[in-house]
């Protein structure tokens, strides 16, 4: 719904030897749809508000000549999902007898936007895991419509080169069906413009063959929006550094609290230079938030990161209070990330 459509009327005299003329073309728009324009190369014609119709009128039709006409109208936003659309459009001459022609259209809801990631993976790149290690897949989905979404179905199809662990991170907790090998979430609403976040813990197989590459797949549907499906892979080779423990100064913050920088400390493992950090703003979830700003210390052969990253865009993507794990992504030289992550309390009344 709330979506265009552009009607193609098209007619022609191809079966008689002299012109028609005064010929009439009449366009029965349906009520379920609203009057917007008409095609760049389309003549005026009369809109009847009342009989929602609109009308061209042509003194004459030369013998084989076609024209075509194009009508642009918007599906109301009212109308239900799998409703049935029916236009209907009339040609008729002082020498021809009338004619008719119809098309119908159903009704539909996009689906809803999704995304699937693997959590310490830069954008636009494969995922490289580590056999025996635990991979993190994110799922993030949101409502852009003018509506809510009821009844919100997410299903996540684990491949068979990984093993469940958990399902309890992000904003609500999945349910896994060993019999499936999936883990499915079920939400009641999701308002305009929601958003969420899922996470979705899991082990990689041992002994698995480097260059194997496997697939995750999530679906979500609702009530009122088809299904939609997105997926991600990953490759078994040298997987992302991980690096513990990862400090958050404050780690006790107050959501009334003021607005301030929170930083992110990193000491890279012995081994990893000052040069071997890329000079890449790191990310924060959840929240997928960048750096405002990161300073890179150390030498040869050992490295420190600080990241800033803004209090109030953190509050944004936690809901509530509690102790929520944070965890930090950012990029090596190699083109490789590193992942690092620390627990924080939100509170009420105390913290900075």
């Amino acid at each position: 719904m709330d979506e265009s459509i552009t009607y193609v009327v098209c007619f022609d005299n191809a079966g008689n030897d002299s012109p028609v003329t005064n010929v009439s073309v009449v366009d029965y728009l349906p009520k379920e749809v609203t009057l917007i324009g008409l095609g760049k190369e389309t003549p005026s014609g009369k809109y009847d508000a009342a009989a929602h119709a609109y009308t061209w009128t042509f003194s004459s039709l030369e013998p084989a000549e076609t024209v075509c006409l194009d009508l642009n109208v918007k599906v109301n936003k009212d109308v239900d999902p799998g409703t049935t659309i029916f236009n209907l459009v009339t040609v008729d001459s002082d020498e021809t007898l009338p004619s008719t022609a119809s098309v119908e259209s159903i009704t539909y809801r996009n689906p809803l936007n999704l995304t699937k990631s693997i959590l310490g993976t830069p954008e636009g790149q494969m995922a490289l895991v580590n056999s025996d290690e635990p991979v993190t897949y994110i799922i993030q989905f949101d409502n852009d419509s003018s509506f809510a979404v009821t009844n919100i179905s997410v299903v996540d199809i684990l491949p068979e080169e990984v093993g469940f662990v958990s399902a309890d991170g992000g904003t609500a907790s999945g349910e896994y069906d060993p019999s499936t090998h999936t883990c499915t979430w079920l939400f009641p609403l999701l308002e305009p413009g929601q958003v969420m976040r899922l996470e979705l813990n899991a082990l990689v197989n041992s002994n698995l063959d480097k260059g194997i590459v496997f697939t995750n797949s999530v679906t979500i549907e609702s009530s009122e929006t088809p299904p939609t499906t997105a997926s991600v892979d990953a490759i078994v080779g040298d997987g992302p550094l991980t690096i513990q423990p990862m400090i958050i100064a404050p780690d006790i913050i107050r959501r009334a609290g003021d607005m301030y920088e929170i930083q992110a400390i990193a000491v890279f493992p012995a081994g990893t230079a000052k040069n071997d950090i890329a000079d890449v703003l790191p990310t924060l979830y959840p929240g997928a938030i960048t750096a405002s700003r990161h300073i890179v210390f150390g030498s040869a052969t050992r490295a420190k990161v600080i990241a800033l990253f803004d209090k109030s865009q953190l509050l944004d993507a936690v809901p509530g209070y509690g102790q929520v794990t944070l965890r930090m992504v950012g990029t090596l030289t190699s083109g490789k990330s590193y992942y690092c992550e620390a627990k924080v309390w939100i509170t009420k009344f105390t913290g900075n």
